[in-house]
C-alpha cells in the first residue's frame, strides 16, 4: 500500500521577538491551510503562544 504523501504549506505566519508573560523573544513559523498541533512540556507556555499572541491579532484581522 502506497504511503500518501504529507500536505505541506507555503504560507505561514511568522511570529518574531514573542514577548508574554513568561515567553521570552521567540520566533516560530505557523503554517497556514494546513493542521498544525503546538506541542512542549508541561508549563511551557503553549497557551500564552496560541492564544495571547497568535490568535487575539488574527481575530482583530
Amino acid at each position: 500500500m502506497r504511503q500518501k504523501k504529507r500536505r505541506t504549506s507555503k504560507n505561514y505566519i511568522k511570529v518574531l521577538g514573542a514577548k508574554k508573560n513568561k515567553l521570552k523573544n521567540i520566533d516560530v513559523e505557523i503554517p497556514l491551510e494546513v493542521y498544525t498541533a503546538i506541542t512542549g512540556v508541561s508549563e511551557s507556555r503553549k497557551n500564552i503562544l496560541v492564544k495571547k499572541i497568535f490568535y487575539q491579532p488574527v481575530r482583530k484581522n
